[in-house]
């Protein structure tokens, strides 16, 4: 018994059977219990607040005098050694207040973002992560047919505890081999075993209402990252959105019944040839362009295409639907977009909605209306409010057309620019792809290194060597996206024509994260141009994807390569 137990147990015992009414309750360490033949300053009142389910009444205690029974039970247990217990709070817990749009106050054309509240959504799925994986049963085929695969993913997501989506989609990129589909699956419970359900930034992402499953796979995916994973989530639920969309389309022009062909008669005796052209008219002047060319509605999935990947500068918007100076200002924005004559974009973005990327871990907007002047994918200017006068609008819209930001800007309000521009650029990128295509991209990856072992022999240690400095070249493109010296590998370079060059697995590999071939000079290019130069604006998710993968296999074969060596000299060791 516990010693916690027997002190309790024998102050019970002697406190007189009069002040014990509360021997029918559940017995709890915590309550304060009076000491039998104490010193007379002990009084005892007992309180009926409730009735349980057996019908006795539960009793408060209360004492008077210097120390309580409690305080003495703890000080006699901290004496012992052990670590007193303090009882469970009882107070409720607040319940957070909610923001009213009615009490949002503008002042001087800038009105705050509030903070909002939401309530976690529930997850719907989990992963057992002290189970270890099934084996495969003897009796099970290692191929299956695509007619046997809806029983067969059934039958492994109730092995692993994993939704039957994910199962289903490990037959099909096996093509149906359950040796495969396991060995992915097993992969997919050691990588969520990496973040914990509890942790705070899955805990972050349920709270803005994604599932807790789909949470810990996005955060395992981008290494811990939670606006990578905020932005791979959001783009899968638009991805999601789309295919219904489509597939909703799909359905409705199968119902729809074709219209007749239209015939024309020509005459036998036409001649196309015949008479002569009217004579070319003046050409009209140049008219405003169309709200469809100039003015976009961007979320967090289109921002890279439409923004970033946009030919002419865009000016962003960000607004909210409750700002009154927002809606001032946007139809001055969309009249001045249209007359420009597609001179720049305009791209309104709701605050509201895409939290992503106007939130803090983004373009961190304070205030509404916030203007960005973006060209080739950067951050030239900010303005916080609608323009108190035309000379400073003017100035701002100056500065956003000619790239040029102002002299009075200092080199600290660059640096920051600079990091909002990454910032965008990340969580843009990120959203570009989704589950099914980071899946595609690690495990081609993946066969790719394969296939480099077996044409080596299986000599994992030249292997190793020659990845190391695929991943040198992979890692010098992440950190500076813009330095073309980076973002070109010449066939000249003796370590790219030894290391890289002769093995076809590691150019496909290349591809993947977006380099290309040139032809002129054989040389490799990442994201250039049809005339070769280095394309600006770049979005370098599927080389992030590659990259990790890149790190992983090289961790796992590297230990595998020293086991190997150790195993080696302890041969040598005992035959010598």
């Amino acid at each position: 018994m516990k010693l916690t137990t027997i002190i309790i147990s024998s102050l019970l015992h002697n406190a007189s059977p009069s002040s014990r009414p509360f021997v029918r309750a559940p017995f709890s360490p915590f309550l304060v219990l009076p000491r039998g033949g104490g010193n007379g300053d002990t009084t005892i009142t007992t309180t009926t607040d409730a009735t349980n389910d057996d019908g006795a009444a539960a009793t408060a205690v209360s004492q008077d005098g210097d120390d309580s029974l409690h305080e003495k039970v703890q000080n006699a247990m901290r004496k012992l050694g052990l670590s007193p217990s303090s009882p469970p709070s009882t107070e409720e817990t607040p319940t957070p207040a909610v923001r009213s749009d009615d009490s949002v106050e503008c002042e001087d054309g800038v009105c705050p973002l509030p903070t909002t509240t939401t309530t976690a959504a529930n997850s719907t799925a989990a992963v057992d992560e002290e189970s270890s994986p099934p084996l495969i049963s003897p009796e099970e085929p290692t191929e299956i047919s695509p007619e046997d695969a809806e029983a067969y993913a059934a039958k492994l997501s109730k092995e692993y505890s994993l939704p039957i989506s994910i199962c289903r989609a490990s037959l099909h990129a096996s093509q149906y081999s359950m040796e495969k589909a396991r060995e992915m699956l097993t992969y997919e419970v050691t990588t969520l075993q990496s973040i914990a359900e509890d942790s705070e930034a899955v805990q972050t992402l349920v709270t803005e209402g994604f599932d807790s499953y789909m949470a810990r796979r996005a955060l395992a995916l981008c290494e811990g990252s939670v606006d990578d994973a905020r932005a791979v989530l959001l783009a899968e639920a638009e991805d999601e959105k789309e295919e219904a969309e489509e597939e909703a389309a799909a359905a409705a022009a199968a119902t729809e019944t074709p219209l007749p062909a239209k015939t024309i008669a020509v005459g036998a005796n036409f001649d196309p040839t015949a008479g002569t052209l009217p004579p070319p008219s003046p050409s009209p002047p140049p008219t405003p362009s169309s709200p469809a060319e100039v003015i976009y509605s961007v979320t967090t999935s289109s921002i890279q295409s439409v923004v970033l990947e946009s030919p002419v500068p865009v000016l962003l918007d960000v607004y909210a639907p409750w700002c009154g100076p927002c809606q001032q200002l946007t139809p001055a924005l969309e009249n001045l977009a249209r007359k420009s004559n597609g001179m720049f974009r305009l791209a309104k973005l709701n605050s509201d909605e895409e939290k992503p990327i106007a939130g803090p871990n983004c373009l961190g907007v304070t205030g509404l209306p916030t203007l960005f002047g973006i060209k080739d994918g950067e951050i030239i200017n900010v303005k916080v409010g609608a323009p108190r006068s035309d000379e400073e609008f003017k100035s701002f819209m100056m500065e956003f057309m000619t790239g040029t930001p102002d002299k009075s800007v200092t080199e600290e309000e660059k640096l920051k620019l600079k990091e909002k521009s990454q910032k965008l650029a990340n969580v843009a990128a990120m959203a570009t792809l989704s589950f099914s295509q980071r899946e595609s991209l690690v495990e081609t990856t993946k066969r790719h290194l394969t296939t480099l072992v077996a044409s080596l022999d299986d000599d994992e240690e030249t292997a190793l060597s020659r990845v190391k400095v695929l991943q040198k070249c992979v890692d010098n493109v992440l950190r500076h996206p813009r330095d073309a010296k980076y973002r070109r590998l010449k066939a000249t370079n003796p370590v790219v024509a030894a290391q890289l060059l002769p093995h076809p697995s590691l150019l496909a590999v290349l591809k993947l994260g977006g380099w290309r071939r040139r032809d002129a000079d054989e040389s490799w290019g990442y994201h250039n141009d049809d005339d070769g130069a280095p394309a600006k604006v770049v979005n370098t998710a599927p080389l992030k994807i590659v990259s990790k993968t890149l790190r992983d296999w090289i961790v796992v074969t590297a230990r595998r390569v020293a086991d190997a060596k150790r195993r080696r000299q302890e041969d040598e060791e005992r035959s010598a």
